[in-house]
């Protein structure tokens, strides 16, 4: 009876120190628990860090594309819709060509005559106001592929697109529309002046102007150039995509 006795006893003590101790199977479980909410917790820390860090100011240098011909300023309804999506702009892949053909619109908003005659050594005045000119643009599409599609103005909306008779400064807006081919990473832009009276002489330069990565681009956001390498007329334009 005795071993007995001693046999229930050291059943029940073995019972009460298993029921006593903390079950180690509960131990891990309740310690993965505890890694994967640090986890998601440190997930959200960094991401919100991140956010916060990130510097939207720089976004307009990030996109700058005009070389030496021209500069860029974004909209303030574009720069409004880009911080209020900030996670998706982040997300976002940024590539140097359009992904979608768009659409362009360029607007001539100034021209000047700033020499004394159009007309050379056969004009009778001195006026600045003697010229007659017919300003047009061909504008050429390149896209990453090597593809190039162009446009004129003297083509397509005919050859007084824009034409005054004794001219010598005019401001104001005329625009034209004209689609982007998709995969455009530059864009070409060539101005023409000619003063029609007699011979059709150009009096702008000969030169095209040219903004690289414009799939960087944001929407209106508004690309300001201007041939600044004539010498005969002052001429200004911008143009943006959408």
């Amino acid at each position: 009876m005795k071993y007995v006795n001693l046999f229930i006893i050291a059943v029940l003590s073995i019972i009460f120190v298993a029921c006593s101790s903390e079950n180690p199977f509960s131990r891990t479980e309740d310690s993965l628990d505890e890694e994967y909410e640090s986890a998601i917790e440190s997930k959200i820390e960094n991401r919100e860090r991140d956010k916060s860090s990130s510097d939207w100011d720089d976004y307009d240098d990030y996109i700058y594309v005009d070389g030496n011909y021209g500069y860029t300023r974004s909209s303030s309804s574009y720069r409004s819709s880009s911080s209020s999506s900030t996670d998706e702009v982040v997300s976002s892949p940024k590539f140097d060509y359009l992904t979608n053909s768009k659409t362009m619109r360029l607007t001539l908003t100034h021209y000047k005559q700033i020499v004394c005659s159009l007309e050379g050594k056969s004009s009778k005045t001195c006026d600045y106001s003697d010229g007659d000119p017919r300003i047009s643009f061909e504008i050429l599409f390149i896209q990453s592929n090597g593809s190039k599609t162009k446009y004129s103005t003297r083509d397509d909306l005919g050859k007084n697109w824009f034409y005054y008779d004794d001219l010598g400064e005019w401001d104001g807006e005329r625009s034209f529309e004209v689609n982007v081919p998709a995969l455009t990473d530059t864009i070409e832009v060539c101005p023409k002046v000619m003063d029609v009276e007699g011979f059709d002489d150009r009096v702008s330069s000969t030169y095209c102007y040219y903004s690289y990565h414009v799939g960087l681009l944001g929407i209106r956001e508004t690309v300001y150039q201007s041939d600044y390498m004539s010498e005969k007329c002052e001429l200004e334009w911008e143009w943006y995509l959408y």
